[in-house]
């Protein structure tokens, strides 16, 4: 009997070692798995504030760039006035000493005629003079404002281009996301031309010539005709434009129709003929 219950303590012993021994590595493993989930949520809030971080340095780039191609601007703008001025009082001041010169030889030995003749000539010249002076301020303006644009361009394509390397570099761990937050980013955009495409287009009236003789089987031993496809492809087309277009939060036309709760598109009434 004795033995009984040596053995019997001895089970318990070991039972009591083994879920002891169950329980640790069962906290260990918990403790492993938060630790990991953790680090990945960390690493996906490291990449979306970089990812926000890049975004307002390009913002910002944008801006300086547009601030300084308007400076530029007005610097050639106010360059261009200058020179048109000096142009102006050089014509003055040329004229008035033809004037002067032409008034002493008038009282000497030139002919009235030969008076008008270079009056006439030293005007033109002043006048040729200040074209060229204004062509060449004109120039300069816009020189200067397509540099100052190329400029501006080239910085904010480089920040581009470093917030790409800084969004892949971040991502590394989980490479699925960086093509899934240049999507979203260019998303508004896409759908914006997709409705550019079909928002001016008039759909008050479809007219389908069909032969009558049927184009398709449509599995149950009969045929559709060539309106019936028309329609069926038309109408199938409209519910993915216009979950894109909620997606991207724009409004389609009314011509479009609209999704009903079934997800199947209802095209739009014709509008009314009085």
């Amino acid at each position: 009997m004795k033995a009984v219950y040596e053995a019997e303590a001895v089970k318990g012993e070991v039972m009591s070692t083994r879920d002891l021994e169950i329980a640790t590595a069962e906290r260990d493993a918990e403790t492993i798995a938060a630790s990991k989930r953790a680090e990945q949520e960390q690493r996906i809030q490291v990449a979306a504030a970089e990812a926000l971080a890049v975004d307002g340095e390009n913002t910002s780039n944008a801006e300086i760039a547009e601030s300084n191609a308007k400076l530029a601007e007005i610097r050639a703008q106010a360059n261009q006035r200058a020179d048109v001025a000096r142009a102006q009082a050089q014509e003055a001041i040329m004229i008035a000493e033809r004037e002067q010169e032409l008034a002493a030889l008038s009282k000497t030995e030139l002919a009235p005629q030969e008076i008008e003749k270079q009056r006439i000539e030293i005007a033109a010249e002043a006048e040729a003079e200040k074209l060229r002076r204004e062509a060449r301020g004109e120039a300069d303006a816009i020189l200067a404002k397509y540099l100052a644009e190329a400029e501006g361009l080239q910085k904010v394509l480089e920040a581009k281009a470093e917030g790409y390397r800084k969004l892949m570099a971040a991502c590394a761990e989980n490479p699925q996301v960086a093509p899934t937050l240049l999507l979203i980013e260019k998303l508004p955009e896409l759908v914006a031309e997709q409705v550019k495409a079909v928002q001016n287009l008039k759909i008050d009236k479809v007219t389908v010539w069909d032969s009558g003789r049927g184009s398709m089987a449509d599995g149950k031993g009969t045929t559709r005709g060539a309106t019936a496809d028309f329609l069926s492809g038309l109408i199938g087309t409209l519910p993915p434009v216009h979950e894109l277009a909620k997606q991207a939060g724009i409004e389609l036309p009314g011509a479009l129709g609209k999704v009903v709760a079934d997800g199947q598109a209802t095209p739009a009434a014709p509008p009314s003929s009085e």
